[in-house]
């Protein structure tokens, strides 16, 4: 047995739990170099372990070459005895990290349950780790972001994290074995790939030594402080829930949550919700927290697409709705949903403008929206700075350094310079009388260095501005 499949042997005996003796696995297939070797490991151990593997490939349809790849899969499983079942996706797909990895989950998940595996598997390793620290960092992340990529969540196993990039490709070269080499990984147009080729050399350069080791003990550290908040969260909830366990409805103690720091109770009510289907991005997050310290009884608020927070007395309720017509303690309009607007609990935080022309879907604060985007020049709109819910459009002056473009949610501390001068955001939104919640639902575009281009509505960075006949970018936002 070489070293590396007698450490996953090891691996799986000090952790029976990542893969049973007896389960049924299914190896998310993309025919890449860390799947392959997943593949392989996990085919040789079927004996000794007695498991049984099996694999998937989903076919993005983002490459012309894509149903070859496909098939080439299909071949190097049957070789070694394992069935791999191909999917397809069902529409064209944006270039979009979110929109695929959801579609690709998926797949998976629905081919797991047709087959009775209880598992998957994917070939995440601890370069994949490192990198996904250095991304989440990059984007402001707290500690939840900062512990990584789990070894397991739910069915899905990681078993591959504690290995490096170069002894897998080794062991691949050792035992002569093919694999895919997807362009994709190179292509600097995503924003990993830049991560990868750019950021992790030049900080080695920088620190004189190799900087995974030293990612991936912060995301090990950064896991276990998270397990113990979330423990801590979990005795929250238990110990102040005042009704009957019900998956829509909760009510609270609400002098119990103001006896714990503001962090934990930010944490409790993020549980609650992720349970439910529900993500808090940061804004929304601030203005629970806020309504549970200082909101008056009666009052309630919609932080996040689906959830509302509201108050009685001394009662604190938790509740999911589909519809709300009520405005929140200032007065302001927050939430709205109707029975056919998307759930924006289910959405990505942000849209990142990596192609010349798209459309997708995002949530901005507790906000669903529609982006579209395009580089046709003379399409004839005229930028507009109608209010927060009125569909918003702009032109731009933006070359292709500036690429990838993000659209997110405010962050304090950004900053736009116009004809007047560079500012704060805060500052833009204070002269706009602005209320906190409408701040947090604001879509901010962002170039590939987190330099604020546009704020929706209000202002365009004076580098950046153009007639919509002379534009490189025309891009739309509406409320989904």
């Amino acid at each position: 047995m070489s070293l590396v499949s007698g450490r996953l042997a090891s691996l799986l005996s000090v952790q029976p739990d990542m893969i049973p003796v007896g389960c049924h696995v299914l190896v998310a297939f993309s025919g890449g170099p860390d799947s392959t070797v997943l593949l392989h490991l996990l085919a040789r151990l079927r004996t000794s372990h007695r498991i049984q593997v099996s694999a998937a490939h989903f076919d993005h349809g983002l490459r012309p070459e894509s149903i070859q790849v496909g098939e080439r899969c299909v071949e190097r499983c049957e070789s070694i005895g394992v069935a791999c079942h191909v999917g397809h996706a069902l529409e064209p797909l944006p270039l979009q990290h979110a929109v695929l990895r959801t579609a690709r989950y998926e797949f998976l998940a629905a081919r797991s349950a047709g087959i009775g595996a209880t598992r998957i598997a994917t070939g995440h390793h601890a370069d994949d780790q490192a990198e996904t620290v250095l991304l989440r960092i990059q984007r402001g992340t707290g500690l939840r972001g900062l512990s990584g990529i789990p070894a397991r969540r739910g069915q899905i196993v990681r078993p591959l994290l504690s290995f490096r990039r170069r002894e897998l490709l080794n062991w691949l070269r050792d035992n002569g074995i093919a694999f895919e080499d997807d362009p994709a990984n190179a292509d600097l147009r995503w924003s990993r790939a830049r991560v990868r080729h750019s950021l992790v050399p030049a900080l080695e350069t920088a620190i004189g030594k190799d900087p995974v080791p030293s990612l991936v003990q912060l995301a090990d550290r950064a896991a276990a402080v998270e397990r113990l908040i979330g423990d801590a969260s979990e005795a929250l909830l238990s110990c102040s829930r005042s009704s009957r366990t019900d998956p829509v409805r909760e009510e609270f103690a609400r002098q119990r949550w103001l006896s714990e720091p503001s962090p934990l109770r930010a944490e409790a009510l993020r549980l609650w919700a992720r349970r439910r289907g529900i993500r808090l991005s940061r804004g929304g997050t601030r203005v629970a927290v806020e309504f549970i310290t200082r909101g008056r009884s009666g009052g309630r608020v919609y932080p996040a697409g689906g959830l509302c927070i509201s108050r009685s007395f001394d009662t604190l309720v938790l509740e999911i709705v589909t519809r709300s017509d009520d405005t929140t303690e200032t007065g302001g309009r927050v939430g709205v949903l109707s029975g056919h607007a998307p759930s924006s609990g289910a959405l990505p935080e942000a849209v990142e403008l990596a192609g010349a022309s798209g459309r997708s879907l995002a949530r901005i604060g507790d906000r669903a929206i529609q982006v579209s985007w395009n580089s046709a020049q003379g399409d004839g709109f005229a930028p507009n700075s109608t209010g927060c819910g009125a569909p918003t459009r702009v032109a731009l002056a933006v070359g292709a350094e500036h690429f990838p473009l993000r659209i997110r949610e405010w962050v304090p501390g950004d900053r736009i310079h116009t004809r007047a001068g560079t500012r704060k955001l805060k500052k833009l939104f204070a002269e706009h009388r602005l209320s906190r919640e409408d701040r947090m639902r604001r879509p901010v575009l962002v170039d590939r260095s987190g330099r604020v281009v546009w704020v929706s509505g209000l202002a365009v960075a004076e580098w950046a501005q153009s007639e919509p006949e002379k534009a490189d970018l025309l891009i739309e936002i509406e409320d989904a």
